[in-house]
């Protein structure tokens, strides 16, 4: 089985290490405009990534992470009954994804081929990340956490 660029395409959960603790940015409107609200995670999966990546995201950094592509992978191992899952993404260790290399994260938006386009600014406020400018007009990617994709071979796949 062979897939290109299909994990990055899949949902991710952009989450921060807040002062009390784990908080994930949920997308919400601030007048006119999309944003990001700090929250608690919206599951236990969310909460649990770091330790079985064995990674501490540090204080004030952003991690994007996707348990969508962990079960996607398990789905897909778990359908073949012989043979390999080439895959084929942008992507590092958990390691080098979820520190100081990366601390606001690796989501990105390109429109027009340009990675995070630059915005107006509009009624003198800054209008945000990118990537929430232009919902349905734009694609949008993160770098895909190598370890934990690796990591379900470490899992029994029944």
């Amino acid at each position: 089985m062979y897939a290109n660029e299909l994990l990055d395409a899949l949902p991710c959960h952009r989450v921060r290490q807040g002062p009390q603790g784990l908080e994930e940015l949920y997308v919400d409107l601030d007048g006119d405009r999309l944003a990001l609200r700090p929250g608690p995670p919206s599951s236990d999966a969310i909460a649990g990534y770091f330790d079985r990546a064995g990674v501490d995201l540090p204080a004030g950094c952003v991690a994007d992470v996707s348990p969508a592509a962990l079960e996607w992978v398990a789905d897909a191992a778990r359908a073949l009954e012989r043979g390999w899952l080439l895959l084929v993404d942008y992507g590092g260790e958990a390691a080098e994804l979820f520190g100081p290399a990366h601390p606001e994260g690796t989501l990105r938006g390109y429109w027009r081929h340009l990675v995070d386009a630059p915005l107006e600014r509009r009624h003198g406020r800054a209008p945000g990340p990118a990537w929430l400018a232009r919902p349905g007009a734009q694609d949008l990617t993160y770098h895909v956490d190598f370890t934990a994709i690796a990591g379900w071979r470490r899992t029994r796949v029944s």
